[in-house]
């Protein structure tokens, strides 16, 4: 095999894996009640309080996409809106205690998940 067809191979290989990490993310937050999108906004609000622009940003959507993301977090308890304290006619999102919890749930079985893989892949290099 050349050093070209070794590199592809490995590049296959990766893409592979991120592909199955992928989908044990999108199971453990599905297990939460959340979608990759619902968990980003979550994280994104966990950094303080932001306008729905601003949020939708951080989460590398479109306006209205954010709009409905919100509503729908917001129905369920997982995000407050209130006035903006610099511009009364503009509102922010907050992360409310239930929105919090639901994060911190869900990342701690991200992360517990990600530590029982890194500690598997250690082993199988030894």
């Amino acid at each position: 095999m050349s050093a070209v067809a070794g590199a592809e191979r490995s590049g296959a290989d990766l893409l592979e894996r991120v592909l199955e990490l992928a989908q044990r993310v999108r199971v453990l937050l599905d297990a939460e009640g959340l979608t990759i999108r619902r968990y980003r906004a979550l994280r994104a609000l966990s950094g303080g309080p932001l306008r729905v622009g601003e949020l939708a940003r951080a989460i590398e959507v479109r306006g209205p996409t954010a709009v409905t993301l919100v509503q729908r977090l917001a129905e369920e308890g997982f995000v407050e809106r209130e006035p903006d304290p610099t511009d009364q006619r503009a509102t922010v999102l907050r992360l409310s205690e239930r929105g919090l919890a639901r994060l911190d749930d869900a990342h701690g079985r991200l992360v517990e998940e990600f530590d029982r893989i890194a500690r598997a892949s250690s082993r199988a290099l030894l």
